[in-house]
């Protein structure tokens, strides 16, 4: 715990592990431990305590640095009681210390330790809202199956491409995690504060082939109401057409060149900051402009959720169409300036699609930097 206050050390554990709040817990065991009273005899024995007394609450004990099985029958043989760790199935992380691989495995356990046990208390929620906080504030709701935070890989601006990987994967963790372990008749709700980049990404988790097709909760421009977006709010492209959207005729660039430009345009037009970019792209094929009707003001005059979901299928039917007429193109790379539901949802329809690669606007240079590069 690093959030610990200038309180009673012994009682504020006591009571984070009890609190109804706490749904788990990882214990980290190395030799150090047997130097440790507080470990011993607090945090452990609280905690194994709970566990059998709970059947909500899960727990993962992680054996490191060199720690065995015997040693814990030896640390803990007088705080445990009747109790022996020994004959749990522990888990062994990499010695000395846990490699990146052990960290993984350690927290993709407890992601499916918590998702099974919401599920075990509530096994007919018809709803499992998932948070992610990309940019800003960590927040946690009560409500939430799951609060992810990924605040840290934007603290100091554009992630790198190290922190795009391990959101990756987190978001593939997660999302097969649901797709396994939540019911069938339950609906997974989306949100948090998440950049277009990181929507795109988190939404290309979830497969429209996989035949559960995520919500987002789009927080309006109020501040407040969360509107449920969907892709199945539309089935084609009639709606964003009757609204005014279009796909422009593809601008055609470098014969020898297989990259495909995706620009749209929703809260803003981006074609000074795309120009701007040219020096961390690659040569593009083609240029492709999806436009906002002329005088739209999306803060003042906000997209419905069927609008939405039909400009999703405006766009990949634009990248479809565009695909069919230029031979070639191995990779889609987007610059989006819009809502993070649009990006969301965009991200659950790239399927067959070749290499994806995002964008990140940045608001110091006022032009794009890459983001996320991957597979559909």
């Amino acid at each position: 715990m690093d959030d610990l206050t200038n309180e009673p050390t012994e009682a504020v554990i006591r009571a984070v592990l009890n609190d109804d709040k706490t749904s788990g817990a990882i214990l980290w065991l190395t030799p150090d431990v047997e130097d440790s009273a507080i470990i011993k005899e607090v945090e452990v024995p609280e905690a194994v305590r709970r566990y059998r007394r709970d059947s909500n609450f899960w727990l993962v004990i992680v054996l490191a640095n060199g720690l065995n099985y015997a040693d814990v029958t030896t640390i803990f043989a007088n705080t445990l009681g009747a109790e022996e760790l020994s004959t749990w199935n522990l888990t062994k992380v990499s010695d000395p210390w846990a490699s990146p691989t052990d960290t993984v495995q350690v927290a993709n356990t407890a992601l499916r330790q918590r998702v099974k046990s919401f599920f075990a208390q509530f096994p007919s929620s018809p709803i499992a809202e998932v948070a992610i906080h990309a940019k800003g504030t960590m927040a946690y709701g009560s409500g939430d199956v799951l609060a992810v935070d990924w605040t840290r890989h934007f603290k100091s601006g554009a992630p790198n491409s190290q922190a795009w990987t391990a959101m990756s994967e987190a978001a593939e963790n997660v999302a097969i995690a649901l797709k396994q372990l939540a019911p069938s008749n339950t609906a997974v709700y989306v949100g948090g504060t998440l950049s277009l980049a990181a929507a795109m990404l988190l939404g290309s988790s979830y497969s429209g082939r996989d035949g559960r097709n995520p919500v987002w909760l789009q927080r309006q421009p109020d501040g407040h109401t969360m509107t449920p977006w969907r892709i199945t709010d539309a089935f084609d492209a009639s709606i964003a057409e009757q609204c005014g959207w279009k796909a422009s005729p593809p601008i055609y660039r470098m014969t020898s060149a297989r990259a495909l430009a995706v620009c749209i345009n929703i809260s803003d037009n981006i074609s000074e900051a795309f120009a701007r970019s040219h020096s961390v792209t690659p040569d593009w094929r083609a240029v492709l402009e999806i436009g906002s009707p002329a005088g739209r003001n999306t803060r003042a005059d906000p997209l419905s959720p069927g609008e939405v979901a039909s400009l999703v299928h405006l766009t990949i039917d634009a990248i479809r169409t565009t695909r069919s007429q230029v031979l070639g193109i191995d990779s889609i790379h987007f610059f989006i300036a819009g809502p993070a539901g649009f990006a969301f949802l965009l991200g659950t329809c790239l399927a067959t699609l070749p290499i994806i690669t995002t964008y990140e606007y940045d608001t110091v240079a006022t032009s794009y930097t890459p983001a996320a590069s991957f597979s559909s």
